[in-house]
């Protein structure tokens, strides 16, 4: 004898629309992932111009006179002029000094804003070093209120002459 066991089924309109809507679920669920993760690692992502940090344009140099750069040592003060290009202001500066016996790290050293075509006189007093060998002067730009040490841009001095 036969058995016949009716089974009933979805239709295949609605079995069209559960799949149709199961893949648009899904896919608003990645992109808003999606859209989250690439919106804190990059702002043009989110359709906002490409905003650099204001780097690109810093030319800054050590004062010259008379064909001898104005960089000098006295009692644990670094004097040093800088001339700043037409190009940009720079916001700030910070100096690395490297010793014999250790490095000194002095942020803050101007009172204000370094003028495009303009030019600033530092005398910067650091922590015991020992004899000072070398001085990394790096230029620090403000962008979007946020801080940013131009690391590429930066000065190094090496063999630091007493100053007269």
């Amino acid at each position: 004898m036969r058995v016949f066991i009716q089974k009933k089924g979805v239709s295949p309109l609605i079995a069209t629309f559960l799949l149709v809507l199961l893949s648009v679920v899904l896919g608003a669920v990645v992109m808003t992932f999606g859209e989250a993760y690439i919106g804190e690692n990059a702002g043009f992502a989110k359709g906002e111009p490409e905003v650099g940090l204001g780097c690109e344009t810093i030319k800054f140099d050590i004062t010259t006179i008379r064909g001898v750069p104005h960089v000098c040592i006295k009692e644990r003060t670094l004097d040093i002029s800088l001339d700043n290009s037409p190009n940009t202001i720079i916001d700030d500066f910070h100096a690395r000094i490297h010793g014999s016996e250790g490095v000194s790290n002095v942020q803050n050293l101007l009172d204000k804003p370094l003028e495009r075509n303009a030019g600033v006189r530092l005398r910067i007093p650091y922590e015991y070093v020992g004899k000072p060998l070398k001085v990394v002067i790096t230029p620090i730009k403000k962008t979007g209120g946020a801080l940013a040490y131009c690391t590429e841009k930066s000065i190094q001095i090496e063999n630091l002459p007493d100053c007269e």
